[in-house]
C-alpha cells in the first residue's frame, strides 16, 4: 500500500484525523503537512482537523506547563470525538512520523477488531520480539508517547470522563493524578481490561526529533541561532536512524 492508498485507508479506519497544534509553532504545521502529503492527504483535506493546543498559564499539579497542556488537549479532543457524528477518529501530535509501515498496519488494522489504536509499540515493545500486524496490546502494557492515537466514539466517551478525573486530583495520589497523557491512557487501559487495544508493529508513526513543548526548553533551545542547528542536527540524527 503506497501513496493516495494508505491516505485513503487512514480515513476509511479513521473518518476523523485531529492534529494537536500550538499556534506558535508554524514549523510543526509545515511538517505534519508535509507527512499528510506524502500519503494523499493535507491539513486542507476534508478528513483533517487542526486541533489547537492548550497553553495554560501555569502547570498546576503537572509537571510542566506543556505536560499540562497535552493532557488538556487530549481531554478536549476525545470530548469532541465522543459527541461527534464519526464512529472514529485519530488524534495526531504535529510532530508526528509517519513510517514505511504505515500502509502494512493499516492493512492488518482493517481486519482486526479495536476500540484503540497505538501507531507504535514504543515503551512496551522496546524489547524488541513482537509479531507484526495489528497486536493485541495486554492492559499491564505501558505504552509510552501519544503521538499517534486512534480511537473509537465509544471508546472515547468513556476515556473522557476518565482523564477528567485525573484533572481534579492531586499529583500523586493513588486513584491517578495528575500525569503525561501518556501514562493516563495506560491507568484508563487497565480500568478497561476487556477493551480490545492494537498497537502497531513494525511502528506505523515515530515522534519526530523537534524542540519539545512538553518539558522545560534548555538554555541551547532558547537562543535562535543555536537552536535552529540544534534542530538540523535532530533532524539528521533522525534520517540516519540515530
Amino acid at each position: 500500500m503506497k501513496g493516495e492508498e494508505t491516505g485513503a485507508a487512514l480515513v476509511r479506519l479513521f473518518p476523523r484525523i485531529h492534529v494537536i497544534n500550538l499556534a506558535s509553532r508554524a514549523d510543526r504545521r509545515r511538517e505534519i503537512d508535509a507527512q499528510l502529503r506524502r500519503i494523499g492527504l493535507s491539513l486542507e483535506h476534508e478528513a483533517v482537523r487542526l486541533f489547537p493546543a492548550a497553553r495554560p498559564d501555569d502547570r498546576g499539579e503537572w509537571e510542566s506547563i506543556g505536560a499540562r497542556g497535552c493532557f488538556l488537549s487530549h481531554l478536549s479532543l476525545l470530548r469532541q470525538i465522543a459527541k461527534g457524528d464519526a464512529p472514529a477518529a485519530l488524534i495526531l501530535e504535529d510532530d508526528c512520523d509517519f513510517t514505511p509501515a504505515l500502509g502494512r498496519g493499516l492493512a492488518a488494522l482493517e481486519t482486526t477488531p479495536w476500540d484503540m489504536v497505538y501507531g507504535h509499540v514504543h515503551g512496551w515493545g522496546d524489547a524488541g520480539g513482537l509479531p507484526e500486524g495489528a497486536i493485541p496490546c495486554p492492559p499491564e502494557a505501558e505504552v509510552r508517547t501519544s503521538h499517534f492515537i486512534g480511537i473509537t466514539r465509544d471508546a472515547a466517551a468513556r476515556a473522557a470522563p476518565y482523564l477528567e478525573a485525573i484533572t481534579r486530583r492531586p499529583y500523586g495520589d493513588p486513584a491517578g493524578g495528575p500525569m503525561h497523557v501518556d501514562g493516563a491512557y495506560t491507568w484508563w487501559r487497565r480500568s478497561e481490561r476487556e477493551m480490545p487495544v492494537v498497537c502497531l508493529s513494525p511502528p506505523a508513526a515515530r515522534q519526530r526529533p523537534s524542540r519539545t513543548d512538553i518539558q522545560p526548553h534548555a538554555w541551547y533551545d532558547r537562543l535562535p541561532a543555536l537552536a535552529m542547528a540544534l534542530q538540523t542536527a535532530r533532524r539528521l540524527k533522525h534520517r540516519l536512524g540515530g
